[in-house]
């Protein structure tokens, strides 16, 4: 049994005040990624108002919040070109093929956010592997409900992230180039 507990922050905000909440919230720092911190502090409310996102706390029993996670669900195309043989059977299962642009289209769940709080007792602390398995259960029992087998996420082209990800299951499929943000975002996929 896991001595965390996740809490979605959509049912939270129908039962409490959103500005108890938001004060909780920025208790949270993950200090290597300004994006991760502005999208928790800033933009999690807000999302999970619209309806575009799904976002979800894991929090200790001494209800500090060891990280968040935010999920959706989005299709997209992956070129054949970019997958191994052994993936591109697997993909084929899932997806539509259009042969003009040697490409598939896949509706995937999507870590849309992924991160850990530094600002916590050394006590509670969670590892990345114990969250990503966390958030892999969520989506097993989300794919009984409704069906999907694809993971999809996009991290910074950064090793440790690229090494972490791949760790835990996640190929690399495909880039893609934010002129806003001026990063490169590695494209990663993964089989539930």
């Amino acid at each position: 049994m896991s001595a965390f507990n996740v809490l979605n922050l959509g049912i939270l905000l129908r039962n409490y005040d959103e500005s108890i909440i938001s004060q909780k919230m920025l208790e949270f720092d993950c200090p290597n990624n300004s994006e991760i911190n502005d999208f928790f502090h800033n933009k999690a409310i807000g999302s999970v108002q619209r309806h575009q996102t799904a976002t979800f706390l894991v929090v200790d029993n001494q209800n500090q919040i060891n990280g968040f996670y935010s999920l959706t669900h989005k299709s997209l195309e992956v070129s054949a070109a970019n997958l191994s043989k052994t993936y591109t059977k697997k993909i084929a299962m899932y997806s539509d093929y259009d042969e003009s642009k040697k490409s598939y289209y896949i509706s995937a769940f999507l870590i849309a956010q992924f991160g850990k709080n530094a600002n916590i007792s050394k006590d509670s602390v969670i590892s990345g592997d114990e969250m990503m398995n966390i958030v892999l259960e969520h989506l097993r029992t989300v794919r009984d409900e409704i069906a999907g087998n694809l993971v999809y996420l996009e991290c910074e082209d950064n090793e440790i992230l690229l090494n972490f990800y791949s760790k835990n299951g996640f190929v690399k499929f495909g880039e893609r180039y934010s002129e806003i943000e001026n990063v490169n975002y590695i494209q990663m996929l993964r089989f539930l």
